[in-house]
Formats: structure tokens, C-alpha cells, sequence
């Protein structure tokens, strides 16, 4: 999973130099890049995560459209996702039907909400040894959610400073948003 996100900051770059340039060479690494490096997290054989990083991808091509960029720009990134998906065919269509045959391809609801948090839990992210036993649940180590009193005070910061980020608003914003979801 880790090596499938890593992929992400890059395939954001050079997504966004694909979108504003003008420069055909660049163009042409961009898609390059972006070609090999959803190809190689295809290759890893983690394709829920794949899924995670084309939505990112997808949002982050959604915000960068609402800067006047051309809707037509988008006509660049479908044949290097195309290409990608051609690379990691020879993991994906094995997986796909190893998946197809597991226990996971019709699951019970019991199995689906195994181990969702009890919203009980959600007092983690303000003070971690509030309840008894660190959460609410049977299988601890699942249940543990405290990610540090940073991020959750980075949050409120944020929201705070909302009117001095200047052209970073709408970017702060939205990663705001996506933080607190």
C-alpha cells in the first residue's frame, strides 16, 4: 500500500506539467511519467490502491481545471493512463481474477463491518487515553485512531488562517476538507 501512495506526489506533478504546458517535450515526459508511474503501481498489485490514487489524481485535475485551464487538456492525460493500464495488465488481470474467486467477491454484511470503528472511538482524535483500555472495541489494535495532537489542532489552525493563505486558499481549503473527512 505504502509503495502504491508513494507514487502519488509524482504522478501530481506530472500530471499538473502535462495540463500547463506548452512546451511539446515536456509534454511528452509528463505523459511519460505519468505512464510508467501508474504502470508501475499497477505492477505492485495493490489495485484498491491504485483506485485511491486516480481519485486524488481526479480531484486534483478537477481543481487545476477551475484555474482556466482547457477542458480539451484532458485529451492529454487519456492515452498515458491508457498506456499505463496496458503495462500493468500482466498483474491486473491476474489479480482481478484471484479476487473474483475469493471469499471477498460476495461478501456478508458481517464480514463488510467487521471492524468499523464505534463513533464512541472518535474522541481518540482529541485525547487518546480518554477511554478505558485506549478504545470501544474488542480488537484493540484495529480501533486505535489518535494520529498525533497535531494534526487535529493543524486543522483548526487551518480553518483559522482560511483568509491569509492568499492564492493557496482554495488548495488549503480542499486539503482541509479531505483532512477532516
Amino acid at each position: 500500500a505504502i509503495a502504491v501512495t508513494s507514487h502519488l506526489p509524482w504522478l501530481i506533478v506530472a500530471t499538473d506539467v502535462a495540463l500547463r504546458t506548452t512546451n511539446r517535450k515536456r509534454m511528452a515526459m509528463a505523459q511519460l511519467s505519468i505512464s510508467l508511474l501508474t504502470g508501475s503501481q499497477l505492477l505492485l498489485g495493490q489495485p484498491q490502491y491504485v483506485w485511491y490514487s486516480a481519485l486524488t489524481e481526479g480531484l486534483f485535475v478537477l481543481w487545476r481545471l477551475r484555474d482556466s485551464i482547457s477542458w480539451s487538456r484532458l485529451l492529454v492525460l487519456a492515452p498515458a493512463k491508457l498506456i499505463a493500464v496496458m503495462l500493468g495488465a500482466v498483474q491486473l488481470l491476474p489479480t482481478m481474477d484471484v479476487l473474483s474467486h475469493s471469499v471477498r467477491a460476495d461478501p456478508s454484511l458481517d464480514f463488510v463491518l467487521r471492524f468499523s470503528l464505534h463513533p464512541v472511538n472518535l474522541t481518540q482524535l482529541w485525547s487518546p487515553f480518554l477511554l478505558e483500555g485506549r478504545t470501544f472495541e474488542t480488537f484493540k489494535q484495529e480501533a486505535v485512531l489518535y494520529n498525533g495532537a497535531f494534526c487535529t489542532v493543524a486543522l483548526g489552525w487551518l480553518y483559522i488562517r482560511r483568509h491569509y493563505l492568499g492564492p493557496w486558499r482554495r488548495l488549503g481549503i480542499t486539503a482541509g476538507g479531505f483532512g477532516a473527512a
